[in-house]
Formats: C-alpha cells, sequence, structure tokens
C-alpha cells in the first residue's frame, strides 16, 4: 500500500449520488442488490471522517482504508457499467429499456454485486472491530481543540520521508539568510499537517540549528493582538496578558532580533495579506 493517506469521503459522496438517481433507482427493479450496496455505502461513509483522521497513528485502520478504497473503486466500476449499457439501451427503448438488458449481462452484473456485497459486508464487521465512531457535520465543526508541539512519534506511521523534506529545507543554507522565510504546510482538514509539523519542529536537527523554537496554535478568527501575544508567551515561557498591541510587539521584536528562530504557526485560516503585514513576527 502506498505511504501516503487515503481519503474516501468525496468519492463516496459522488457514487452514492450516482446511486440515488433516478436511474439507478430504476435499475434496483432488475438488481436488488444496489439496494443493499446503497445502504452499506452509506454506513462505511458514516466512519470516514474518523478513520481518515486515525490512519496516521494507526496502521489497522489504515489497512481498512485501504480495503474500502479497493472495493470501493471496483463497485464504482460496476455501477458504470450497468448505468452506461442502461444509457445505451434507453435511448433506443426509452418505455421498456430494462427489458433489453440481456440475460447473461444481468447475471454477469449480478454476481458482481453478490461478490462487493460480500467484500463490504466483511468490511463492515472490521469497522465494528476498530472502534470507529460516527461524526456528524455539526461535531466536525465544533471549536477544534488546541494542538501543542508534543508528537508521540512512535505511533506515527508514513511521514518519515515528507519530515525530511521539510527538514532539510530548514536547516540548509537557501533559508539561512537574513529575511525570514515561510514554508506552508497546506490541505483540507484531517490530512496531518499538525503532526507533520510536530515532527519536523520536534526534530534534534532542528532543534540544534535555531536558537529559539515556538509554537502557537491559532485557530478560528485570526487577531494580530492574539497572535502576536501567544508567539511572545511560547518564546519566553511567561504570559503577557494585560499589554496592548504596540508593547507586545515591542517586547517580541527586542526578542527575536538576532536570532535564528523556527515559529510554527498552526491551524492558520486566514489569507488576509493585511493580517499579515501587521505582524512583527514575520
Amino acid at each position: 500500500m502506498a505511504v501516503g493517506e487515503i481519503f474516501l469521503s468525496a468519492a463516496f459522496q459522488i457514487t452514492l449520488e450516482k446511486l440515488a438517481s433516478p436511474m439507478s433507482k430504476e435499475l434496483e427493479k432488475r438488481f436488488g442488490d444496489l439496494k443493499k450496496l446503497t445502504r452499506t455505502l452509506s454506513k462505511i461513509q458514516a466512519v470516514l471522517s474518523d478513520a481518515e483522521a486515525r490512519q496516521i497513528t494507526n496502521a489497522a485502520v489504515k489497512l481498512w482504508l485501504g480495503d474500502v478504497e479497493e472495493v470501493a473503486y471496483d463497485a464504482e466500476d460496476v455501477l458504470e457499467e450497468v448505468m452506461t449499457e442502461a444509457s445505451r439501451l434507453k435511448l433506443q427503448n426509452p418505455v421498456s429499456y430494462l427489458s433489453s438488458l440481456s440475460r447473461d449481462f444481468q447475471l454477469e452484473i449480478r454476481s458482481k454485486l453478490e461478490k462487493i456485497n460480500e467484500r463490504l459486508d466483511e468490511i463492515e464487521k472490521e469497522r465494528d472491530g476498530l472502534g470507529l465512531r460516527e461524526i456528524s457535520g455539526e461535531k466536525r465543526n465544533n471549536k477544534r481543540p488546541q494542538s501543542s508541539s508534543l508528537v508521540e512519534e512512535s505511533r506515527v506511521l508514513g511521514r518519515e520521508v515528507e519530515k525530511e523534506e521539510i527538514v532539510e529545507l530548514l536547516v540548509s543554507d537557501e533559508y539561512g539568510g537574513s529575511d525570514v522565510c515561510v514554508i506552508p504546510i497546506v490541505g483540507m482538514g484531517g490530512l496531518g499537517k499538525t503532526t507533520l509539523a510536530q515532527l519536523v519542529y520536534n526534530d534534534e536537527k532542528v532543534t540544534k540549528h535555531f536558537e529559539l523554537k515556538m509554537w502557537v496554535c491559532v485557530s478560528d478568527d485570526f487577531d494580530v493582538r492574539r497572535a502576536t501575544k501567544s508567539v511572545l508567551d511560547s518564546a519566553t515561557g511567561k504570559n503577557f496578558d494585560l499589554m496592548d498591541l504596540d508593547i507586545l510587539q515591542s517586547k517580541l521584536r527586542d526578542i527575536l532580533k538576532g536570532k535564528r528562530y523556527l515559529l510554527v504557526l498552526d491551524d492558520v485560516w486566514t489569507e488576509k495579506k493585511s493580517d499579515w503585514d501587521r505582524c512583527v513576527f514575520l
């Protein structure tokens, strides 16, 4: 299996939308296993968000997702095959095109669907054994927990190559000048961006290379004062609650002056240039 993570939520949604189409509902009259396929895929889809997040630290979950990926693509292929044939026949006979499906074709599709459903039944049983949970859209959108720089490296799988690439960038001469350099780690939620940043942050070469390291979880609406205070707190190990932005920025500028420092800003959502222009730490 490939080292990278597996993400199936979007693909599942497309397949389920096809299964909910008027033509698919018509085809259920000839292929009853399409109903079961829809039900089982819907149950598996409900836990995909949890599985996609946990695969980074759980090898069994990642293997399970690999099995899901394989059977999902097989299901997509069969669905495409039967819908293409049905569409072709419907052009010739719009009223009773289902009766034009050949007996051999129907037997072949039924056999494929039966095998796919059997595999999905096994996958569903394994899902229960892995303790995967359903995560509703409402829960996914709730306030995210604060991250920290700590990571249990022994539980992280398949990130060594990516980590080393970023570490080499950080300690290379290219990033050793006087200007502040930015290395973005971007992507959709659940990809393991925070975990990758944690691995880089705690790497021995990185620790030796930088005089000062700071980790700040930004989250939610970006606020320059709050971000500056958090960076200053991380740099000094103190709490600077009562100071205004100007004093905070002045203190932080003094601390960072002349130092080679690494600052990780985790869970950043703002793309407004005006926000970043006001940050003295960039």
